[in-house]
């Protein structure tokens, strides 16, 4: 009958409502602390931001899945057509919200993978067939730790078992406590070799896989932990990928109160 809407139209509009609850919830991206887009363009942009698609939201600590999660927008991302799918991002274009300073990696190429309450990544496709290079941040929880040492094992429990040996082959991996910042961290640097990456959807082979990771504690918000990762898989070894991955990592800094709402 007319008038009547079917209920796959009904799931969709659902779905619709449901997201944009979502994107609103999420402050990274929004409006909130960037200022009001000025021309048309910045409109556009801004537009971008609340376009990017959702994933499935859970609040992830490293040793029940964060690197995982992580692994899996490198994974699928390199499995797709960037430019058919995600959204494209403006060189460091600002996504920032109370709680961090965030802003898509400064060159040109990148798409927006996902944004949620708890994550925002972007990916780029590189030159070989299912090269691809992801950057990422995310928010979880974490338990008290009573000294740099115990938040290091935290992390390395979390690394170990979320790189599989069935799948994942590692060649190289580092994980150090880093006080740089003036807030325990942990440096991740990692090299490995996926056996089943999917290149296709009927095609699976090894690619190297390549990733870098800064695990936080928040300064100023017990129990909330951040990580930043910017990884590489596919290809052979990026000559320039230490330098894109510090500069992401650099760029995401705790929000001052001066510039909290």
């Amino acid at each position: 009958m007319s008038g009547r809407r079917s209920r796959p139209e009904l799931r969709l509009r659902r779905y619709l409502r449901n997201f944009v609850v979502e994107v609103r919830r999420f402050r990274i991206g929004s409006n909130q602390g960037v200022g009001h887009a000025r021309s048309r363009v910045d409109r556009r942009r801004a537009g971008i931001r609340r376009r990017l698609p959702p994933a499935k939201t859970n609040h992830c600590d490293p040793s029940t899945g964060l690197v995982a999660s992580i692994m899996a927008l490198s994974l699928s991302f390199g499995e797709v057509s960037a430019a058919a799918t995600h959204p494209a991002v403006s060189p460091y274009q600002e996504f920032s919200n109370p709680i961090l300073q965030v802003h898509a990696p400064d060159s040109d190429g990148w798409s927006g993978i996902t944004q949620t309450p708890d994550r925002i990544a972007f990916g780029k496709s590189g030159s070989t067939a299912g090269e691809s290079f992801v950057a990422a941040v995310v928010l979880f929880r974490i338990p008290e730790f009573p000294n740099s040492e115990a938040f290091t094992e935290y992390i390395r429990e979390g690394v170990i078992k979320d790189l599989p040996s069935d799948r994942f082959e590692a060649t190289d991996s580092n994980i150090q406590y880093s006080s740089e910042r003036g807030y325990p961290c942990v440096r991740y640097h990692a090299i490995a070799i996926d056996r089943k990456a999917r290149t296709s959807v009927f095609v699976t082979k090894k690619l190297r896989l390549e990733d870098f990771a800064l695990y936080c504690q928040h300064p100023t918000k017990p129990g909330l932990g951040f990580s930043v990762s910017f990884s590489h898989r596919g290809g052979d070894a990026d000559e320039k990928i230490d330098a894109e991955a510090a500069a992401f990592m650099d760029s995401v800094q705790v929000t001052s109160p001066a510039k909290a709402p």
